[in-house]
């Protein structure tokens, strides 16, 4: 169903913004629910909304991997204030 919407929509589209409405088509679709594995069956038809989903997803995990990462650090510092604090820094804080 959603590759039929999608052909209409690329029909009325000029060439040139094709990817940029490929990009509205998929924040749509998962602002409205739409589950991975339909995007999934997305892939392959089209080759703008193939790159439009896989941007999407890289964004996803970046945003993941950032949050992983402030997470991490965070962990490290309290680590390090904590081997301070036991050496005998009492001023070590947050």
């Amino acid at each position: 169903m959603l590759i039929d919407v999608w052909g209409l929509m690329k029909a009325y589209v000029s060439a040139k913004d094709k990817s940029v409405v490929a990009e509205k088509f998929v924040d749509i679709a998962m602002d409205n629910g739409v589950e991975d594995e339909e995007l999934k069956e997305l892939i392959g038809h089209d080759d703008e909304l193939d790159e439009a989903i896989v941007n999407e997803w890289a964004l996803l995990r970046n945003k993941w991997l950032g949050v992983i990462k402030a997470l991490d650090q965070k962990q490290w510092h309290i680590t390090n204030i904590v081997k301070l604090r036991v050496a005998g820094m009492e001023d070590a804080n947050l």
